[in-house]
């Protein structure tokens, strides 16, 4: 029984993904910086360069939804690179 509620507490404590500079995102086992990059730009993307993940950003985007658009675009990233041989 005390296995079980260790491993309750465990998962309790996996946070969501806020998608801020600095934050470690995986890809094939291995955890890459993010740095997002505002700027005068008006929508998001998503790049692997040099050993980290690139996302500019619109400058006039609150938090939630710099949020929001980076998981979406995060997402796209995971199924487009997933698939490649």
């Amino acid at each position: 029984m005390q296995k079980i509620e260790e491993l309750n507490e465990v998962k309790g404590t996996v946070q969501p993904t806020e998608f801020v500079s600095g934050e470690k995102l995986s890809y094939l086992g291995r955890n890459y910086r993010l740095k997002v990059k505002r700027g005068n730009i008006k929508d998001a993307s998503i790049q692997y360069q040099q050993g980290r993940f690139i996302a500019p950003v619109p400058n006039h985007w609150s938090q939630e939804a710099v949020q929001y658009h980076l998981e979406q675009k995060m997402i796209t990233w995971y199924k487009v690179h997933g698939t490649k041989k």
